[in-house]
């Protein structure tokens, strides 16, 4: 497959980058032996390959609960701070 210089062109534009006619030459090139060794792996035959399962995604059930708490510290936690107004951390005002 050949990727011309229309749409490296294009590419650098969608990207919003300058590109010189130099590096659209050189990108077009590079972009063009890239697919083709892509394409490469259309070639291979892959018939006879098992496809692969992994058996852990199968059961949802046996994973743990992802509940989140306060760990029942905020009394603990507020002794820490200066001054406290119902659970939460009280602060100078710093916006005008």
């Amino acid at each position: 497959m050949s990727i011309n210089k229309d749409t490296v062109k294009k590419i650098g534009d969608l990207a919003k980058i300058k590109l010189t006619n130099n590096e659209i030459e050189i990108y077009s090139s590079q972009l063009t032996q890239i697919m083709d060794f892509m394409n490469k792996l259309d070639e291979v035959d892959t018939s006879k390959v098992e496809s692969v399962h992994n058996q852990n995604l199968d059961n949802h059930s046996s994973r743990l609960k992802d509940i989140v708490d306060d760990g029942n510290y905020v009394e603990k936690i507020l002794k820490n701070a200066p001054d406290s107004k119902e659970g939460f951390f009280t602060t100078i005002k710093v916006i005008e």
